[in-house]
């Protein structure tokens, strides 16, 4: 389906498409994903209904994509529209936990091996 992400930082706006949606978050394809936690403005739109709302990157996947964690759940009933025109659907409510978790933890890992990078090059100066 079709998208468009702001960047709330640089306040740059990008076309893109959103292969995957669930209740708490969306999979944009890019290949030059944002960076973690960069705060976006996300545009749903499939067959003249629109989604939009606040979310952040929540993992980013270099030139393949952006995992985004949306500020508010998508109601049920725009659920059903946009579950058509994206590749996949996670309806259920477990399943989007689950993937809401992993993204967590993910950029978890991520600051974690910048800190130990960061704390390496200090010893190392």
């Amino acid at each position: 389906m079709g998208a468009e992400a702001t960047d709330l930082l640089t306040r740059s706006t990008i076309k893109l498409r959103c292969s995957d949606i669930s209740v708490s978050g969306g999979y944009l394809d890019t290949r030059n994903p944002m960076d973690l936690g960069t705060p976006v403005w996300v545009r749903l739109v499939h067959g003249g209904h629109v989604f939009e709302s606040h979310g952040k990157v929540a993992y980013a996947v270099p030139r393949r994509g952006t995992g985004v964690a949306f500020a508010q759940p998508v109601p049920r009933d725009q659920m059903a529209v946009l579950s058509r025109g994206s590749g996949r659907l996670q309806q259920s409510t477990a399943m989007a936990l689950r993937q809401q978790r992993f993204a967590l933890a993910y950029s978890l890992v991520l600051s974690a091996i910048r800190v130990c990078n960061q704390s390496a090059l200090t010893l190392l100066s």
